[in-house]
C-alpha cells in the first residue's frame, strides 16, 4: 500500500478525540488568520441586530418598570390592562431575543459558508488563495445554506431547540459541500457523510459553545467590575432624545469580546470532523473495490475465465446507494467523486 494510503489510512481511523485534538490545533495555529474575517461579519451582526431592536428595547425599558408594579400585586387584583402589559412585553421580548439569534445565526453561517472552502483546504494541507476560495463560494447554492441553517436554525430555536439541534446534526456539513465542484447536490451530499454521526456533530457544536461560555466565565469575574453601567446611563443610550449608538456598540463589544475571540472554533473543530468523515468514507470505498477486484481476479485465475468482463460492473455508490451499471468518475445521482487507484 502506497504512502498515502498509510496516511489516508490513518487519518480515516482517528478516534474521536483525536478529531477534536486535530481540530483545536488547527484553530491554535490558524487563529490569527481566521480572527478578522470571523470578526468582522460578527461585528456586522451585532450593528445591525442594534439598529433594528434599539426601539424594542426602549419600549421593553418602559414597559419593565410597569411589569415590576404588576408584580408586586395581587394575583386576583391583576386586571386586563395588566395582562395586556404582560403580553406585550413578552411579545417584545421574544421579538428581541428572535433577531438577536437571526443577526448572529445569519452573519455565522454566512461567514462559515465565504470561508469554510479556505479553512479545508487550509486543513488537508493544500496551499489556497483567501481572495480567490471567497470569490468561488459565491453562487445561487449559499442561498439554500443560509435559508436551511441560517434561517432554519433560528426559527428551530423557539420549539425548544429540537427542529435547531436536527439540523445542524443532519446538514451541518452543508458549508463545505455546497462549494465543493464534485457535487452536484450538496444537501444529499452533506447528509449522507454526516449520517450515523449525528451526535459527534451535536458534540462539536456544543464543546465549542461551552469553550466560549468558560472563557467568557472568566473574563466577565475579571471585567465586569469595568463594565458596570448605571441603569438610568444604560437606559438613556436607548432613550429616542438621548440615543447614542456608539455606546451601545461599544457595550456590545465588550460584553460579548469571548465571541469574537474564539470565533472560528467551531468552524475548525466541524472542518476536523468533516475531513475525518468524508476521508473515512472514501478510504472505506476504495478498500472495498479492491477487495472485489482481488476476489474477482482470484476466480478468474481459478476458473482460468479469459473472456473480458468488465471488473467493476454492477456498483453502488457508497454515499448514497445508487446503482450504476458501469464505474464512472462521478455518482450520477449524488455527484460524490469516485475515482480510486488500483
Amino acid at each position: 500500500m502506497s504512502e498515502d494510503y498509510q496516511n489516508l489510512e490513518r487519518f480515516a481511523n482517528k478516534r474521536f478525540s483525536e478529531v477534536l485534538s486535530a481540530g483545536f490545533s488547527f484553530f491554535g495555529k490558524n487563529w490569527a488568520k481566521l480572527l478578522l474575517p470571523f470578526v468582522s461579519f460578527l461585528l456586522i451582526s451585532m450593528i445591525l441586530k442594534n439598529l433594528l431592536i434599539a426601539d424594542l428595547n426602549w419600549q421593553s425599558i418602559i414597559l419593565t418598570s410597569e411589569l415590576n408594579l404588576i408584580l408586586q400585586k395581587d394575583p386576583a387584583e391583576i386586571t386586563e390592562l395588566d395582562l395586556s402589559i404582560m403580553i406585550e412585553y413578552l411579545s417584545i421580548s421574544y421579538i428581541i431575543l428572535f433577531l438577536d439569534g437571526l443577526m448572529r445565526t445569519l452573519f455565522g453561517v454566512f461567514s462559515m459558508c465565504l470561508f469554510g472552502s479556505y479553512v479545508y483546504k487550509k486543513f488537508i494541507g493544500v496551499s489556497p488563495n483567501f481572495f480567490t476560495e471567497i470569490k468561488e463560494t459565491f453562487n445561487g447554492k449559499l442561498i439554500i445554506v443560509l435559508l436551511l441553517l441560517g434561517l432554519g436554525v433560528s426559527l428551530g430555536a423557539f420549539l425548544i431547540y429540537i427542529p435547531s439541534i436536527i439540523i445542524l446534526g443532519f446538514y451541518s456539513f452543508l458549508i463545505f459541500t455546497y462549494s465543493s465542484r464534485n457535487t452536484e447536490n450538496p444537501v444529499k451530499s452533506a447528509r449522507n457523510i454526516a449520517r450515523g454521526s449525528f451526535w459527534k456533530i451535536i458534540a462539536v457544536f456544543f464543546i465549542s459553545n461551552l469553550v466560549i461560555w468558560g472563557a467568557g466565565l472568566v473574563y466577565h469575574l475579571i471585567i465586569d467590575n469595568f463594565l458596570i453601567v448605571s441603569q438610568n446611563t444604560y437606559n438613556s443610550w436607548f432613550n429616542p432624545t438621548t440615543r447614542n449608538f456608539g455606546m451601545i456598540f461599544l457595550y456590545n463589544f465588550f460584553n460579548e469580546l469571548m465571541d469574537y475571540v474564539f470565533s472560528p472554533l467551531f468552524v475548525s473543530l466541524l472542518c476536523s470532523l468533516y475531513v475525518h468523515l468524508s476521508v473515512g468514507k472514501k478510504y472505506s470505498y476504495d478498500i472495498s473495490q479492491r477487495n472485489m477486484l482481488y476476489s474477482y481476479e482470484k476466480q478468474s485465475s481459478e476458473s482460468h475465465d479469459i473472456i473480458d468482463k468488465p471488473v467493476m460492473k454492477g456498483l453502488y455508490c457508497p454515499f448514497c446507494g445508487t446503482y450504476m451499471s458501469q464505474r464512472k468518475q462521478y455518482c450520477p445521482n449524488c455527484g460524490e467523486k469516485l475515482n480510486f487507484e488500483m
